[in-house]
C-alpha cells in the first residue's frame, strides 16, 4: 500500500506548491489560530453524523497541521512512522472500511479535526464525499456580523433539516428554500425529503463545478436554479439536459447579473 501513500504525497506536494505560489498558507488551518482572542464562546455537543468531506478545513491545533498540505494530503517521507500508519489505514479502508468516527469541532459551517486526521486524509484521497464524525459545535457570539446572523439562521434550519451542505449567503434564503419545495414554516423535515434534497444538491454541485465560469457559491447557485426549475428536475434528467437548463439561466449563474436585472431569455 506504499504506492497509494506516495501518490497521496505527490498530491499534497502539488497543493503545497500551488498555495505558496498564490500567496496562501500551504498547510492545514488550525482552529486555535482561528479562535485566537475569542474567549466568549460556548461548546455544544451535536452528536454523531455524516459530515461533508469538503467542509473539513483543518485541525484543532497546529501540532499535526504541518504533516499535511492544505488539501489534507500527506507531506511526510514514505519511510516515516506516519506514512506506515497512513498506509495501514488505507489498507483497512480497502478491506473492511474505516468504522471509527473522527472527532471534530464545527465553527461557522467548517469542521476542524480533533482526532482522526489520517482517516480524513485517506478518505479524501479516495474521494469519499462524507465521513462519520462526532461533532462538537462552537457557538459564535451573536452580534451584528451579517455572516454570523446567517449562520444562526442555518442553525435554526439545521434543527428542522440536518443538511450541512447548504450554506447560503443571505438572511432569509433557508426559508426561501423551504417555500420552494413546499415546506411550512417551522416544520421538521421527513427523512426521505432530507435524503432527496441532499441527492439533488450533490447532482447539481457535480455539474455546476465543472463549468469554468461561475461566481456564485454552489448553495447560492442551487437556490437560483430552484427558483426556475423544480427540484425533481435534478433527479429526473441526465447531465446533458441539466447543463442546458443551467445555460438558460446563465446570466445569473455565470455573468454576475443580479436578480431582477436579467432579461427574458431565462424563461424555460
Amino acid at each position: 500500500m506504499k504506492e497509494a501513500y506516495i501518490k497521496a504525497k505527490h498530491n499534497g506536494e502539488r497543493a503545497y506548491k500551488k498555495a505558496l505560489s498564490s500567496g496562501n498558507y500551504p498547510f492545514l488551518t488550525d482552529l486555535d489560530h482561528v479562535l485566537y482572542g475569542k474567549t466568549d464562546r460556548v461548546e455544544k455537543p451535536v452528536g454523531q453524523m455524516d459530515i461533508p468531506m469538503q467542509m473539513i478545513t483543518g485541525t484543532k491545533n497546529q501540532m499535526r497541521g504541518e504533516s499535511f498540505a492544505c488539501n489534507f494530503m500527506p507531506l511526510l517521507p514514505p519511510d516515516s512512522e506516519f506514512a506506515i500508519k497512513w498506509s495501514l489505514l488505507y489498507e483497512a479502508q480497502q478491506n473492511e472500511g474505516i468504522r471509527d468516527p473522527v472527532k471534530v469541532y464545527e465553527y461557522l459551517h467548517r469542521f476542524y479535526v480533533v482526532e482522526g486526521n489520517k482517516r480524513v486524509s485517506v478518505l479524501r484521497y479516495l474521494n469519499a464525499p462524507v465521513i462519520q464524525a462526532e461533532v462538537t459545535r462552537i457557538m459564535p457570539l451573536n452580534d451584528d456580523d451579517p455572516d454570523i446572523a446567517v449562520y444562526y439562521e442555518f442553525l435554526e434550519f439545521f434543527g428542522r433539516a440536518p443538511i450541512y451542505e447548504l450554506q447560503f449567503s443571505k438572511e432569509g434564503d433557508y426559508r426561501k428554500l423551504e417555500k420552494m419545495i413546499g415546506i411550512e414554516e417551522g416544520t421538521v423535515w421527513p427523512s426521505d425529503l432530507v435524503r432527496m434534497v441532499k441527492s439533488a444538491f450533490y447532482c447539481f454541485e457535480e455539474i455546476y463545478l465543472k463549468r469554468e465560469h461561475y461566481h456564485l457559491s454552489v448553495s447560492d447557485a442551487f437556490l437560483v436554479f430552484l427558483s426556475f426549475y423544480p427540484i425533481g428536475s435534478l433527479l429526473e434528467n441526465g447531465e446533458h439536459e441539466i447543463k442546458k437548463m443551467m445555460d438558460r439561466i446563465r446570466k445569473i449563474l455565470y455573468m454576475k447579473v443580479e436578480w431582477g436585472d436579467e432579461d427574458s431569455d431565462h424563461s424555460r
